[in-house]
């Protein structure tokens, strides 16, 4: 999929982030795509409410916050988060990950470093999942 069609799928809040800073979007694209990959490798799969699920949002979040700063991650994570029919315990999990992930990417390391640390907090029991 590429950037222009994931941005069609996006909440309206993700798209007034975007809007306000456009330079974000091939940011945000790039780290999604690295995200879903890096998943799918360690894990064989991109699931639901899982491991695998938490792992993403983990790194995902740390490779947006070691790019865009940790406030402007957070910012655009919020409203990832912000859409119609998301259960609230569903978004109360990701955004905990979310938050683990950001405040990792502050170490400012490598993806493949990144990557490692969202999988020890995800098999260390510090992620959340169902």
């Amino acid at each position: 999929m590429d950037i222009y069609e994931k941005f069609k799928q996006t909440s309206g809040s993700e798209r007034l982030f975007i809007a306000n800073k456009p330079d974000t979007a091939p940011v945000i694209y790039s780290a999604s795509e690295e995200a879903i990959s890096e998943t799918r490798r360690i894990f064989g799969d991109n699931g639901h409410n899982d491991i695998s699920d938490a792992f993403r949002h983990c790194y995902f979040a740390a490779i947006l916050s070691r790019y865009l700063g940790y406030y402007d991650a957070m910012t655009y994570l919020k409203a990832h988060e912000d859409f119609p029919g998301n259960p609230p315990n569903e978004k109360r999990m990701d955004m905990r990950n979310n938050y683990i992930g950001a405040d990792i990417g502050q170490t400012q390391k490598r993806n493949n470093e990144l990557s490692a640390l969202c999988l020890q907090a995800a098999l260390g029991g510090k992620l959340a999942n169902f």
